[in-house]
């Protein structure tokens, strides 16, 4: 699943959350787009799993800033 994390600006050690989501999900992406302050993550977890482990990690972010992104899978491959 893909979701986009609304940071709003509040402090982030994204080598700490990226950690803890690697340690949770290892095939899990992550990247920080600055100028929109929002996180871009690719994982299996749903969002409440997310909200935990960013949580965990040190960021605390309310549910409603986790927004599922529409899952792009045309079934091509088989998945």
């Amino acid at each position: 699943m893909k979701f986009k994390i609304r940071t709003n600006g509040r402090p982030l050690d994204l080598a700490s959350v990226e950690q803890a989501l690697l340690s949770a999900d290892p095939a899990a992406m992550i990247d920080l787009d600055g100028l929109n302050n929002v996180l871009r993550v690719s994982t299996y977890l749903d969002g409440a799993g997310l909200q935990g482990l960013f949580t965990d990690a040190g960021f605390s972010v309310p549910l409603g800033d986790v927004e599922q992104q529409p899952s792009e899978c045309c079934g091509g491959c088989g998945g």
